[in-house]
């Protein structure tokens, strides 16, 4: 792809060149502590192995002089931590449960003995951190699957349970589309300040500052939400920082399938709805599946999640529409009367060329526009209410939306051996929205189709046993439309309509807004494209020095968007 092609000069150069800005960790964590003897002296020279249980991934690191040792970017998950020294027992701590962006301590103090010998320790990662000064809240694997979430079961809702975070305005959403949602705001500032990270790849888009991919809640590990204060790693926005990650494989093969079904059969009867009448239609379906494992074993590993969301719903509808009477010129019916009422008296249509009062108030046909004469067949006729034009509702029909959205989501883990690890995830959401109005003319509606794609790569090394580099590149693409139900028809504004001046594109041909008061609005609004995407390269270096750890790099973000000239694509990946 011709995105990589221009990144992979910078790539280079992120690699030879001195890094010189703090950068995110993103879903990494990190093991450290000190090795100290029987009478608490520090152990140094012991050889500390840190084994992820799941995929068997191995980390050496040598405790220094004064005991300490520290093993950085770590895949969340479980692990032990195995100490080896001459002269003392093997000493091994298992259970050690890593989440979103955690620096875990574990002491250890070994004892005097044969290395052949070994003390298991079954242990935690402490609750409370010490070892930095971050503020957050971690919304772990069993919060998200047994909470209840409304709607989309979009997981970004829990992010409300953190401290300082309060639901804002949904003008910045975190939805799986661009439509209304719900805003975060944290610590009291503004809902578009927020920072999104998905597998340490951002994932905020420009224009709408929202959310781009939402995986299934089945295939979330957990995410964090960091706010306040939090390390200078993070910083690209004021607001909450919310760092989240895919459950990565391992040995073992884990499942799951899912569907969650909505109908109006099971549904009450609105409160307002005439008990004679039967139920406005509305399905949803809500279905996927997670799947994850090796392909071949401690070395390959894959998380795959698919899933759909489908809904059709119809709601009852009112309109004011217009009389034929009133499409031939005539404005005698009540509602051009004194008090509306059919013996009230005319209320006078002035001809505005002249500044007098139309006879009767009928205006002549010769001085009806033909353009208007051919949008009068939009309007359908009124099909309950009096006879005669009053200015209340005399329409009744269904609002029909549809909603059809479908993600997937695969990664891919892979340990090249105990020094390099390379790391890969793509995913992809096609969500077409339509939206009707009461109207039943085939041309009113709009589709609402959105492409949303994020590709994040990360490569590994381990230089030394305290130096470690690691190289991470995304990228991101959206495309969203509003389109008519005419758009790329043979219909044409200027030819059927009359009405010159307007283009001869059939991607942006419809029947224009038109708003009347006293009346129903008939057309929609110009169809559009808007596209947005983002390139992003990093690279940072992390060293060990003694009781000192030290992260610096460097970073690359290009993020451009807007509007696009009317039936063309935008820009991407060849």
């Amino acid at each position: 792809m011709h995105f990589l092609r221009r990144l992979l000069p910078l790539a280079l150069a992120a690699l030879l060149s001195i890094p010189c800005t703090v950068v995110a960790q993103g879903d990494r964590a990190s093991i450290l502590g000190d090795v100290t003897d029987a009478s608490g002296a520090a152990v140094p020279g012991a050889t500390v192995t840190v084994t992820n249980t799941g995929t068997r991934e191995r980390r050496i690191a040598v405790t220094d002089q004064r005991g300490g040792f520290e093993t950085p970017v770590l895949n969340i998950g479980e692990y032990e931590v195995a100490v080896e020294q001459t002269g003392f027992r093997r000493e091994v701590v298992r259970g050690i449960v890593l989440v979103v962006g955690q620096r875990a301590r574990v002491d250890i103090k070994l004892e005097v003995g044969s290395v052949s010998q070994e003390v298991i320790i079954q242990g935690s990662a402490p609750l409370l951190s010490t070892d930095d000064a971050t503020l957050g809240q971690l919304i772990d694997e069993r919060k998200i699957r047994e909470l209840p979430i409304p709607g989309k079961r979009n997981m970004y809702m829990l992010a409300l349970l953190g401290a300082g975070m309060s639901r804002g305005p949904a003008s910045s959403v975190t939805t799986s589309g661009f439509g209304p949602g719900f805003g975060i705001a944290a610590m009291g500032q503004k809902v578009h300040n927020n920072w999104f990270l998905l597998d340490g790849a951002p994932t905020r888009t420009s224009i709408h500052a929202s959310m781009r991919l939402r995986p299934s809640v089945e295939a979330l590990q957990e995410f964090k939400v960091e706010s306040g204060f939090y390390s200078a790693e993070f910083g690209t926005q004021s607001g909450a920082q919310i760092v989240s990650s895919i459950r990565p494989g391992s040995n073992d093969f884990h499942g799951a399938l899912f569907h969650f079904l909505r109908n109006e059969k099971l549904d009450a009867r609105n409160f307002f709805q005439n008990p004679l009448v039967k139920k406005q239609p509305y399905r949803r379906n809500n279905y996927g599946a997670v799947l994850s494992g090796r392909i071949l074993r401690d070395k390959l590993f894959f998380t795959a999640n698919y899933e759909a969301f489908a809904e059709r719903r119809n709601a009852q509808g009112f309109g004011i529409f217009p009389t034929q009477r009133m499409f031939r010129g005539d404005l005698t019916e009540p509602f051009f009367r004194t008090g509306r009422a059919p013996s009230g008296g005319l209320l006078p249509i002035r001809d505005i060329t002249a500044n007098t009062p139309f006879p009767g108030n009928q205006i002549p046909a010769s001085r009806i526009a033909p353009q208007a004469s051919r949008l009068f067949q939009f309007w359908v006729p009124p099909n309950f209410g009096p006879a005669e034009f009053d200015g209340g509702n005399n329409y009744s029909g269904d609002a029909r939306s549809t909603v059809d959205d479908r993600q997937m989501f695969l990664r891919m883990d892979y340990n090249l051996g105990d020094k390099n690890r390379i790391f890969g995830r793509y995913g992809i959401q096609d969500i077409n929205e339509f939206g009707g109005i009461i109207n039943p003319h085939p041309f009113f509606g709009q589709d609402r189709p959105k492409r949303q794609q994020n590709l994040a790569l990360q490569y590994t090394r381990l230089v030394s046993a305290t130096k470690l580099n690691e190289l991470k590149v995304s990228y991101n693409r959206d495309l969203f439309q509003t389109l008519d139900r005419v758009s790329g028809q043979d219909f044409n504004i200027a030819r059927d309509l009359l009405i010159p001046g307007q283009t001869n594109d059939r991607f942006t041909t419809g029947v224009p807004s038109i708003s009347i008061t006293g009346v129903s609005g008939i057309g929609n609004v110009v169809p559009n494209t808007i596209w947005d995407e983002s390139r992003r390269i990093a690279d940072t270096f992390s060293w060990i020095k003694g009781r000192h750890s030290l992260k610096i790099g460097t970073e690359f973000f290009h993020a451009p968007s807007g509007p696009l000239p009317a039936g063309r694509s935008a820009p991407g990946p060849s």
